[in-house]
């Protein structure tokens, strides 16, 4: 008898098991498909199992089975006018007759939703038998639970469903199944005398190993996807055929009349460059902002040049060059019929021989030439001037007065159908700001504040009424490259300052240090780019990176009178000085005296009390140090929090090397350390690969300054962003 109640209670719980599961398949359907009163299926599931549990008869079982669905149909779906349920199943008994027939044409569409929702009970009521079925025939249930798992998998990638905590439960539930249902089969093969004292041992492990290693699994770090979201991929892809911006990979692309949607990361290597300075890459740039993407306004106008001369090429007065002259060497990995070249080029030298080249002056693109044909080469070497902008020149402009006509509206080109609110938000950005210097930096740090997201996946495609930049800045509100200069131009446009769209590849990845101080970088499809050029008048056109995450080092010369009276220096924190407390006090205050207790007489009573409470205590004790150690192995976590707490709003030098300290702590723990015998600075270009920033980079300049030099003045409050940004990507 005692055996027959602990096998009865073991598929009553394989019973409760597998009604959880099969709950899972019913939770989504609110959110993927159009049901409702998901509760009253819920409910037949339950009380289905439980009717299995019980051994009721079968004819009992489907008779109730019957009468619960029939109700329940006719509550969810009445008929105006029926007020009894004899006289509204004649109505449904008609409906099933003729739905039956549509089920022959293949009329799927035409069925009602009275007889879908008795095709769903019949299907419920059969996999509810073949759950009991499972769990007390066959005693195995991982083909439920696999296929459980990839229908919830598969709504949460392809629909609105988040299965994150469906996913927990289905697993551990699972788990626990599997468990239980081996340990019936171990009792059965092995003719196993069932006792209570054994199931219990046994559920009580199973339960303990279960519940922990969910608590571990949920707890530990969790690594980045290693696929990217398919979804955005496939709506590309079956969109692209009515839609140019459909789904692409990265990498430099002429046409770019249709911008917008995601796009596949592409790591094959374009070029190899050996140079002195980091610097972009230009390939050309667009003037004609259409409300979907850039085309070139002007016509084609070509100047041909041959190697070793000028090129016909002048982006900045020669007041703006930088001193020396640079050198940098190109060796092209891919077919290319473009030239890559930095903003200060002089001369280009190809080292294939019959070599011309074609400069388009409207996009100011440089095709090379062989016997008059564009031709692709193997390597190119550069001569060129690092530029050097004139802050007072910049800030001296201040209005299109002395400009040509032409160029005016060329550059300040804005499509009518613009909607105004992106104007409107040109000049709430720039109010206040007197010369164009000003209004672009405005505009830049807005779009680099963290109101964007810089996102390659979730991408929206403009339809036929939207603008691109409306659509970015006022309702997706995340992008790339594309979104952002795109951006900064049409909101500098907007406010009447001259801006065009350039694209072109960012300095790329560091491959090798040279013993003669070059520097090779390798420039993959990945490093494909856009960014801003904005004209000052005697300065020329100067590059703005309104993108998150990136910088285009541009160099420029302070030349403004500061006056040093008004100069604020920063004032480091006072150091507070505790106060000595006085002996004799001290001896005072813990010797007792007059009518108080005196220091044996507490400890006698302490050691009264923990002894009578001796097992709370150890309880405690016990409780405060798992806990402590669970904090412990997961304070990579919760440890940055508490370190945005204490550096939030110190802006000062010592606090931003004590802040640089704790970062290179946190990337230990993370599992980045850094190596014996590495430089600071080879250590941040790593950390800034693999987070895909450069953040660590600009903080590790800025720290070696301080650490090595007199240098105590930067921008604290931007090096503080880039520290918490680091401290978040190493708790995701």
């Amino acid at each position: 008898m005692k055996k027959q109640y602990q096998l009865s209670w073991l598929t009553f719980i394989l019973h409760l098991f597998g009604f959880l599961l099969l709950w899972e398949w019913i939770r989504p359907l609110e959110q993927v498909a159009d049901t409702g009163d998901t509760h009253v299926f819920i409910i037949f599931i339950g009380a289905g199992l439980l009717l299995f549990y019980l051994r009721m008869h079968w004819g009992i079982h489907l008779f109730l089975s019957i009468i619960y669905f029939l109700y329940t149909i006719y509550v969810l779906f009445p008929i105006q006018g029926v007020f009894s349920f004899w006289d509204w199943f004649p109505y449904y008994r008609d409906d099933v007759f003729y739905n039956i027939q549509l089920i022959f044409q293949a009329d799927w569409q035409a069925m009602s939703n009275p007889f879908r929702t008795t095709l769903f009970f019949v299907v419920l009521w059969l996999m509810i038998y073949l759950i009991h079925y499972w769990l007390t025939t066959r005693k195995r249930i991982f083909l439920f639970l696999f296929f459980t798992l990839i229908y919830i998998t598969i709504l949460d990638t392809f629909s609105p469903y988040d299965a994150k905590g469906a996913i927990v439960r289905t697993v551990t539930l699972g788990f626990l199944s599997l468990g239980l249902l081996y340990f019936s089969r171990l009792l059965d093969r092995e003719g196993i005398s069932h006792k209570g004292r054994v199931f219990n041992k046994w559920a009580f492990s199973l339960a303990l190993m279960v519940g922990f290693s969910t608590l571990v699994a949920m707890a530990a770090p969790k690594a980045s996807p290693i696929w990217p979201d398919p979804v955005p991929y496939l709506e590309a892809f079956y969109k692209r055929g009515e839609d140019p911006g459909g789904l692409r990979k990265s990498g430099y692309s002429m046409d770019d009349s249709q911008l917008g949607g995601p796009y596949i990361a592409d790591n094959t290597l374009v070029f190899q460059a050996e140079v002195d300075d980091t610097h972009y890459w230009r390939i050309e740039t667009k003037d004609l902002y259409t409300g979907k993407g850039w085309i070139a306004d002007q016509p084609s106008s070509t100047i041909p040049f041959e190697a070793e001369q000028p090129v016909p090429l002048t982006l900045f007065p020669e007041e703006s060059r930088g001193e020396n002259e640079r050198t940098a060497q190109i060796q092209f990995s891919q077919v290319f019929t473009q030239l890559v070249y930095p903003s200060g080029i002089n001369q280009v030298v190809d080292t294939n021989p019959n070599a011309s080249f074609l400069l388009d002056s409207s996009v100011e693109r440089i095709t090379p030439l062989r016997n008059g044909n564009p031709t692709p080469i193997n390597s190119v070497e550069y001569t060129y001037h690092m530029p050097l902008y004139s802050l007072s020149g910049m800030k001296a402009a201040q209005n299109t007065g002395g400009l040509s006509p032409d160029f005016v509206a060329r550059y300040t080109q804005l499509p009518e159908t613009l909607p105004s609110r992106v104007i409107d938000l040109a000049e709430e950005i720039t109010a206040g700001k007197a010369d164009w210097y000003d209004k672009a930096t405005a505009i830049r740090d807005y779009l680099r504040s963290g109101r964007y997201t810089y996102d390659q996946i979730n991408v929206a495609i403009p339809g036929e009424e939207d603008d691109y930049v409306d659509q970015f800045l006022f309702e997706t509100l995340r992008g790339y490259c594309d979104n952002f200069s795109t951006s900064m131009v049409v909101l500098l446009r907007a406010v009447d300052i001259p801006a065009r769209w350039v694209k072109g590849f960012t300095e790329g990845t560091v491959s090798d240090y040279l013993s003669n101080g070059r520097i090779v970088y390798d420039i993959q499809n990945n490093n494909a780019h856009s960014w801003v050029e904005v004209y000052f008048p005697e300065v020329g056109w100067v590059p703005f990176e309104p993108t998150p995450g990136f910088t285009n080092n541009v160099t420029i010369d302070y030349d403004l009178e500061i006056d040093r009276e008004d100069a604020e220096t920063p004032e480091l924190p006072e150091t507070e000085t505790p106060e000595q407390q006085n002996p004799e006090e001290e001896d005072s205050s813990s010797s007792g005296g007059g009518d108080g207790l005196t220091l044996g007489e507490i400890w006698d009573q302490i050691k009264t009390f923990v002894t009578a409470h001796i097992y709370w205590f150890l309880a405690g004790f016990t409780v405060a140090v798992l806990i402590s150690i669970y904090l412990y192995k997961i304070r990579a976590k919760w440890l940055p929090r508490v370190l945005f707490l204490k550096y939030r709003n110190k802006k000062d030098a010592i606090s931003f090397m004590d802040s640089y300290v704790s970062l290179l702590r946190q990337l230990k723990r993370y599992g980045i350390k850094l190596e014996d015998g590495q430089t600071l600075r080879t250590y941040a270009k790593y950390i800034d690969s693999f987070f895909s920033t450069t953040d660590m980079s600009k903080m590790t300049k800025v720290y070696e300054s301080f650490v090595y030099g007199q240098n105590r003045e930067a921008d604290f409050e931007e090096l503080m962003k880039c520290w918490e940004n680091l401290m978040k990507k190493t708790m995701a």
